[in-house]
C-alpha cells in the first residue's frame, strides 16, 4: 500500500446503544470496486454491512457536531467509487458491527479544512483553511476526506476506532475514551502487556503464508505521540489495512510494541460489541484476511452479559449511573469508606447470577472506577493495593480458580518464584493440586484434574495398567493411586487416587483453548532428591519455576516421547508428569522430557492431552 503523509486527526467522544441487525448473506467481505454500479447501490451495500449507519455528502445530513467550517462534496461523477471503498472497508466489521455501536452515520467529502489549527496542519489555499482528514462528532458520527483511494482507507479506520473507543457493549459510557490510556501504556511498556492473540491453528497456517514479512515494531507514525487515543487510532489504521500481517505478529510475537498495540485493540473491539451480539475477535478478523466468509456458527455464539440494570457491582458504584465516592480521607490520608466499598465487589460479584460474566465486568468497572478517582483525587498507595487486591481475587474468579487460602509447607516457592502479584495469586490456586509421585526407586510428577482423586501424569512414570504408586500433596497428604489407562505414544497416564470418604481434592482444569508460542508458563514438580548416578541434588519437592512457551512440533498429535511443546521454564528429571499452567492456572501442557543437545525442555501437547482425556 502507498506510503501515506501522517495527518493531523481531531477527536472527540460518544455513542449510543443498539443491537447487531441481520444482514444480507450475499455481502461479500472481498466486495471489490466493480461490484456497485452506482451511488444507491454502493449506499445500500455499506448500509447492509454495517447494520444501518448511513453514507452521506452533505454536511447537513450529518448529526449535529462540532464540524469543520469547511466540507466540500465529492463530485456526484465520483461518488460511487469512494463509497464502493468504504462499503469494502465496512465490510472487515462483524454484519452489524458498526450501527450496533451505536454509529448513526459517516459522511465523506473530497476536501476539509478548517480556520483553526491545533499545530499538527498546513494551510491550503485551495480550501481556504487548514486542510484536515476527518473527524468524529464525539457522539454519533464520522466525516473523512478522500484526497486519494489509500488516504480515504486509513481516515475511516481511524476516526472510527475513536468511536469504538468510547464504548463498552455496545453502549457509550462517559469517560471510556480516557479510561484505558493507563492500561495501554502498561502494555506497550511492557509493564503488563496482553498475552498473544489466540487464533484457531488452521486459520494462523494461512495467515502466515499470506502475510509476508510486514510488522508494526513499535508506534505507526509520530502523529502517536499526541495522545494515547490518537496511538491507539493510527495502530487502527495500519492494522485494518495490514490485517493478515498484524494478526500473525499478535500471535507470534507479542513482545513487540507493535504487537501489544494491536492486541490493545483487539481487546477494544471486543468490549465495544453490544451485548449479547456477534463476537468480534480475532478468529473474525482472521476470516475476513483470508477472504473467508463469517459464518453465523462460527461467530455467533450464545454470551450472557452482565445487565448494568441490574448487575450489583454497578448498583455498588453506580448507584444513580455515575460513579460515587463514599466516605472522607481521615487524616493519614485514606479514606477507608472507599476501601471498604472496593473490598465488598468479590462478595457482591458472588451474589451475581453468572459470577464469572460478572468478575469479567467488575475488572472493567473498577479500573474505570481507578480512573475516575485518580482524575479527581490522589490516590493513596493503600488504597490502590486494595484496588490491585481485588483485581486478583476477580481475575481468579474470571478464571474459575479459586484463591487458596489456607497455605502449605510448600507455598512460600509459589511467592519466591513468581513477582507479578496476580499470577502469584492464580498459582496459589492450583498448588495444592500439584502431585508428587513415587513407585518403587523411581518417581515423577503429576496433576489433580478432578476433585475425586484423577490424576494425569507422564506415561513413562506409570506405564502399564495397574501400576501402583504413592501420591504426596503439597500438604503432606499421601494416597495410594493406581494407573487406570496409559498411552505410551503420547507419553500419559491417569491415575486414580484411593480417598477416603468424602474426601474432595484441589483440581486444576485443562486450558479451553491450545496455548500460543511465547506464553507464558508456570511448572511446578519434583526435581528429585538424586542425579541419576544416585549424588545428591539438594533440590526441594514442589519446585515453582516461570518460563515461556518456545516452540511446537508440526504434527501435535504425534509421537511425544520427546514432547512437542518447547518450553524453557527450569526442570530436572522427576519432573516428568509436572504441569504447565498458563496466567489463568489451566493446564497447557505437561512436561515430560528433554533435549540434551540443546537443553530445550519439552511437555506433551495441549492436543495430546486433550484427546487422550476425550478417550477415558
Amino acid at each position: 500500500m502507498p506510503v501515506w503523509p501522517v495527518p493531523a486527526f481531531m477527536h472527540r467522544r460518544r455513542a449510543t446503544a443498539s443491537f447487531f441487525a441481520p444482514i444480507r448473506t450475499a455481502l461479500s467481505l472481498a466486495l471489490g470496486l466493480a461490484v456497485v454500479a452506482s451511488p444507491a447501490g454502493a449506499q445500500d451495500v455499506f448500509r447492509a454491512a454495517t447494520g444501518g449507519t448511513e453514507l452521506v455528502h452533505d454536511k447537513a445530513r450529518l448529526p449535529d457536531g462540532s464540524w469543520f467550517e469547511i466540507a466540500r462534496p465529492v463530485p456526484e461523477a465520483r461518488r460511487a467509487r469512494v463509497e464502493a471503498i468504504l462499503a469494502r472497508e465496512a465490510a472487515k466489521y462483524p454484519p452489524g458491527f458498526l450501527a450496533g455501536i451505536g454509529l448513526r452515520a459517516v459522511g465523506v467529502f473530497s476536501g476539509l479544512a478548517s480556520t483553526q489549527n491545533d499545530g499538527f496542519h498546513t494551510w491550503d489555499e485551495s480550501l481556504g483553511g487548514y486542510l484536515y482528514y476527518g473527524l468524529w462528532n464525539g457522539r454519533d458520527a464520522v466525516m473523512v476526506a478522500w484526497y486519494s483511494d489509500a488516504q480515504v482507507v486509513l481516515t475511516f479506520h481511524h476516526e472510527v476506532f475513536h468511536h469504538i473507543d468510547s464504548v463498552v457493549r455496545g453502549a457509550f459510557q462517559k469517560g471510556a475514551f480516557h479510561s484505558d490510556d493507563a492500561r495501554f501504556a502498561r502494555a506497550v511498556s511492557g509493564e503488563e502487556p496482553y498475552e498473544p492473540a489466540v487464533i484457531e491453528p488452521a486459520l494462523l497456517k494461512r495467515l502466515r503464508a499470506l502475510s509476508g514479512r510486514k510488522r508494526l515494531a513499535d508506534a505507526v507514525s509520530d502523529y502517536c505521540t499526541k495522545n494515547p487515543g490518537e496511538d491507539q487510532a493510527e495502530t487502527a489504521r495500519w492494522f485494518m489495512t495490514n490485517l493478515a500481517g498484524g494478526l500473525v505478529q499478535a500471535a507470534d510475537a507479542p513482545e513487540l510494541p507493535g504487537s501489544q498495540r494491536i492486541l490493545h485493540l483487539l481487546e477494544a473491539y471486543r468490549s465495544a460489541a453490544p451485548a449479547g451480539g456477534r463476537v468480534f475477535d480475532a478468529n473474525v478478523l482472521a476470516r475476513v484476511a483470508l477472504g473467508d466468509p463469517i459464518a453465523p456458527e462460527t461467530v455467533v455464539r450464545t454470551v450472557r452479559r452482565v445487565d448494568p440494570s441490574t448487575d450489583p457491582v454497578e448498583r455498588h458504584l453506580k448507584p444513580k449511573g455515575e460513579f460515587v465516592v463514599r466516605g472522607k480521607e481521615g487524616p493519614d490520608g485514606v479514606n477507608r469508606t472507599l476501601q471498604a466499598d472496593i473490598l465488598a465487589v468479590p462478595t457482591l460479584v458472588r451474589t451475581a447470577p453468572d459470577p464469572r460474566e460478572s468478575s469479567r465486568h467488575a475488572l472493567t468497572l473498577l479500573e474505570r472506577y481507578e480512573a475516575y478517582i485518580a482524575s479527581r483525587w490522589s490516590v493513596s498507595e493503600s488504597t490502590r493495593a486494595v484496588f490491585e487486591r481485588v483485581r486478583v481475587e476477580l481475575i481468579a474468579l474470571t478464571s474459575g480458580v479459586r484463591l487458596e487460602t489456607k497455605r502449605n509447607r510448600h507455598s512460600d516457592k509459589v511467592d519466591e518464584a513468581i513477582a507479578d502479584p496476580r499470577l502469584r495469586a492464580v498459582i496459589h490456586g492450583v498448588q495444592p493440586a500439584t502431585v508428587r509421585l513415587t513407585r518403587e526407586n523411581s518417581g515423577g510428577s503429576g496433576v489433580v484434574i478432578s476433585e475425586r482423586g484423577r490424576v494425569l501424569t507422564a506415561g513413562h512414570v506409570a506405564p502399564t495398567l495397574g501400576a501402583r504408586l504413592t501420591a504426596e500433596l503439597p500438604d503432606g497428604r499421601r494416597f495410594e493411586a493406581v494407573a487406570i489407562a496409559v498411552d505410551l505414544h503420547l507419553d500419559l497416564a491417569l491415575l486414580q487416587l484411593t480417598l477416603p470418604r468424602g474426601t474432595r481434592l484441589v483440581a486444576a482444569s485443562i486450558a479451553d483453548t491450545a496455548p500460543a508460542l511465547g506464553d507464558r508458563v508456570v511448572t511446578i514438580g519434583q526435581p528429585g532428591s538424586t542425579t541419576p548416578d544416585g549424588e545428591q541434588t539438594g533440590y526441594p519437592s514442589f519446585h515453582v519455576s516461570v518460563g515461556k512457551l518456545r516452540k511446537f512440533a508440526k504434527n501435535r498429535l504425534g509421537g511425544q516421547a520427546l514432547g512437542g511443546t518447547g518450553h524453557d521454564a527450569w526442570t530436572y528429571w522427576g519432573h516428568s508428569g509436572a504441569p504447565l499452567f498458563n496466567d489463568r492456572g489451566h493446564i497447557v501442557a505437561l512436561h515430560n522430557s528433554w533435549d540434551s543437545t540443546t537443553t530445550m525442555r519439552h511437555a506433551v501437547t495441549w492436543e495430546a492431552i486433550t484427546y487422550f482425556l476425550k478417550q477415558q
